[in-house]
């Protein structure tokens, strides 16, 4: 009825409030509580306008690369060659989707590795 003040069935901020626990950001609200319904109708209109709420994560990667030297005739074999390389990707959470958009991480590489000159032995790969 007109010049009564509004109200809901579910309270507007409560309603609210479960939405951003759902992960949505409260970007405007122009809705007032305590407001009387006009009887001019211009002003019995309001507007909440909520957004997917985001949040910016990360995750690290390693990537190993292990050479491994075997001697044909069962001898000693020179010490493993073992490298590593970290990857770090970022990216963007939706907190309603739970959706993740990454951003690619930089390039890296893994250096060649020269196979050990043992004297009296050859190398069937001289470079890994």
């Amino acid at each position: 009825k007109f010049n009564q003040v509004i109200t809901f069935e579910h309270d507007p901020a409560e309603v609210i409030k479960g939405l951003e626990e759902k992960g949505y950001k409260l970007v405007s609200n122009d809705f007032k509580s305590g407001i009387k319904y006009q009887n001019d109708n211009k002003f019995n209109n309001f507007e909440v306008h909520l957004k997917h709420g985001t949040e910016n994560v990360s995750r690290n990667d390693d990537v190993n690369m292990t050479v491994h030297y075997v001697m044909d005739d069962g001898s000693e074999a020179p010490n493993d060659n073992k490298q590593t390389v970290n990857f770090t990707e970022n990216g963007t959470q939706d907190l309603v989707t739970k959706n993740i958009t990454w951003t690619p991480a930089e390039s890296q590489t893994l250096k060649d590795v020269d196979s050990p000159v043992l004297i009296g032995y050859t190398a069937d790969i001289k470079t890994a």
